[in-house]
C-alpha cells in the first residue's frame, strides 16, 4: 500500500485512520515510524507493506496537461 500526495505524504494520523480497519488484510502499521514518516511505515510482522513516497504533483500535471494539448 502507498500513500502518497500531500496528505498521505504528510498525514501520520490519516494514515493510521486508513489502515487500522485494514488489519484484517495484515495492514499493520508501526506507530513510531508512521509518526516519523519514514518511507516504510509497516511493522515487520505486517503482510503488506505499507510505504510513504513522495510524489511531484506538479509534474505529473504538467504531463498531463502537455499530453492533453498534443492530441488536441
Amino acid at each position: 500500500m502507498i500513500f502518497t500526495g500531500g496528505i498521505g505524504e504528510n498525514s501520520a494520523i490519516i494514515r493510521a485512520r486508513i489502515c487500522a480497519p485494514l488489519r484484517f488484510l495484515g495492514i499493520i502499521l508501526d506507530k513510531g515510524l508512521n509518526e516519523g514518516n519514514f518511507q516504510i511505515i509497516s511493522r515487520i510482522d505486517s503482510r503488506v507493506t505499507v510505504r510513504v513516497m513522495k510524489a511531484n504533483e506538479e509534474l505529473m500535471i504538467a504531463r498531463h496537461t502537455r499530453d492533453l494539448v498534443i492530441e488536441t
